[in-house]
């Protein structure tokens, strides 16, 4: 999946094993001084949804990354 809103571009790849997340893998993520938002995805595997808090400083990153996943999810299910 992938989602972009300039000047943040992440492209992800979500791997599924039985109806979960597995993996969520970042293929690219352009940003501007949001790398801290890749503290997101562990999360997103552990919890198990895109449904997190932001990450203080990278608000905007991980708004685009979690979207990212989210229509990931969304493509997989159709």
């Amino acid at each position: 999946g992938s989602h972009e809103v300039f000047p943040v571009k992440v492209v992800v790849s979500v791997t599924l094993a039985d109806h979960r997340i597995s993996d969520v893998r970042i293929v690219e993520h352009r940003q501007g001084k949001g790398r801290e938002a890749e503290r997101l995805v562990p999360l997103i595997v552990e919890h198990q949804s895109v449904e997190l808090d932001v990450i203080s400083g990278a608000t905007y990153s991980s708004k685009v990354l979690l979207k990212a996943v989210e229509l990931a999810l969304t493509s997989a299910s159709k």
